[in-house]
């Protein structure tokens, strides 16, 4: 099988530019111009790595997906296109479980092509996981085990769904017309940032978070993202709270520490935690660094643009975020609602 992938969109000259930016990889690629032709070379071949955009004639990039993930589990759906409304997002990754979502333009022989060999070793890992379910099968649980678990997972994704449309809304005012007057670079920095922050997203919906001392373990566990942070946890009072707001932390949190490492100079987070209310979880940060450090990223049109899509996802997905800066500091206070939403 190699390292085979193969590429559908609609538009020849985005085929052709694909495959001459691949070139020089060890990658075996297949193209298709529309789904019905993706779905008969997928009746040959079992493809480790699909690229797919989403309008197309017939058989549209969502039901190519749909149909991918019922006959080879253990592909890898990447989706490349120019734009996507909200509901189609959180279709694609809580539903159809899409390894990646990329909007264009995009930088083809960097980030999309160290992804691509990072979707191969995906492949290989989900097809060693099915190999050993099929042979596990025989000593599954109880019926009843099966249920209750079903239904847990059930309830797991709708709540991810609700949580997941709230964040990717303000990327609405991201995309669009304003796009085809920006510098290409520019927006392939940007789309970039944009999919880390949802990748980001996508790894904290993963972790099942039921009280503070293990979301702060997570905390510290991400901080190794980041050099030069040295991160301090603490809480007050001992109420506990549904598991999406120990997700809405992470994220937040998250959120401040990516900021705080723009700076490129040391730092001390400080994350403090009142748990004392059952309708709300009140959280300080302290981040310890100079003003000037902190303050350079706005210095620059994208760094204004990055800044403003964080607060606005955090915004989005929190009751109250505020935040002081004095010469050494940067306090937030953010108010984070017990909900399952």
């Amino acid at each position: 099988m190699g390292n085979s992938i193969l590429f559908v969109n609609k538009r020849p000259g985005l085929i052709e530019e694909f495959t001459e930016a691949m070139a020089p990889f060890d990658f075996e690629i297949d193209t298709a111009t529309n789904g019905v032709d993706a779905l008969r070379l997928l009746e040959q071949t079992e493809y480790k790595v699909v690229v797919t955009g989403l309008i197309m004639e017939e058989t549209d990039g969502i039901q190519l997906i749909s149909k991918i993930n019922q006959i080879y589990p253990s592909t890898a759906c990447v989706v490349l296109t120019t734009k996507m409304n909200v509901a189609q997002l959180a279709y694609l990754i809580n539903q159809l479980n899409v390894y990646r979502i990329y909007l264009r333009p995009v930088d083809l022989k960097g980030q999309f092509a160290e992804m691509l060999m990072d979707a191969l070793s995906y492949y290989d890992h989900r097809k060693q996981y099915f190999q050993k379910q099929l042979i596990l099968q025989s000593g599954l649980e109880s019926s009843e085990g099966q249920a209750a678990k079903l239904t847990q997972k059930v309830q797991n994704a709708k709540d991810a769904v609700k949580l997941f449309e709230k964040l990717i809304l303000p990327m609405a005012n991201y995309s669009g017309k304003e796009a085809r007057t920006l510098p290409e670079e520019f927006l392939n920095k940007r789309n970039y940032f944009v999919q880390k922050l949802l990748h980001q997203f996508i790894e904290i919906e993963k972790n099942t978070v039921t009280d503070l001392e293990t979301a702060f373990q997570l905390i510290k566990k991400m901080s190794m993202q980041f050099q030069n942070e040295v991160v301090s946890c603490n809480q007050i009072g001992n109420k506990t709270y549904h598991k999406i707001a120990y997700q809405k932390l992470l994220f937040v949190v998250w959120i401040l520490q990516l900021r705080a490492a723009g700076t490129k100079k040391a730092h001390h987070l400080k994350v403090e935690c009142n748990a004392q209310d059952n309708q709300k979880l009140e959280v300080h940060c302290t981040i310890l660094v100079n003003q000037f450090d902190w303050n350079r990223l706005e210095e620059t049109d994208l760094g204004k643009e990055m800044i403003s899509i964080a607060e606005s996802m955090v915004k989005s997905i929190t009751k109250l975020f505020e935040y002081e800066q004095d010469v050494d500091t940067v306090q937030y206070y953010v108010e984070i609602w017990n909900e399952k939403k």
